[in-house]
């Protein structure tokens, strides 16, 4: 998650959305963790009946924990991968908004 944090701060002027889903935790420990951390994106708990968590499990699936998913604005998933480094995300992520590979 501290990956999606800096990969967030690089792009979010360029309308990044980032979102942090925790599939099998205490919601509590989850935020505690996300403060503490100074996350700056909403996390949240799959399967919580108080946040986003359940209706993104019915769109995603139980996916590998740190899955990470680049959907782009038509709402397709672009990139799934659940060992993306953070050079992997960059390069996905540039293409995405400039429409050129990164260099």
């Amino acid at each position: 998650m501290p990956r999606i944090e800096r990969i967030y701060q690089e792009f979010k002027s360029k309308e990044l959305a980032a979102l942090g889903l925790a599939s099998t935790a205490v919601p509590a420990l989850v935020s505690q963790y996300a403060r503490e951390r100074r996350f700056t994106y909403p996390v949240s708990v799959i399967g919580s009946t108080q946040n986003l968590g359940e209706p993104l499990r019915k769109l995603f699936g139980d996916p590998e924990m740190g899955t990470t998913f680049i959907v782009d604005r038509t709402g397709r998933v672009v990139f799934r991968d659940a060992r993306a480094d953070e050079d992997d995300l960059r390069a996905v992520l540039t293409k995405l908004v400039t429409g050129k590979p990164r260099m």
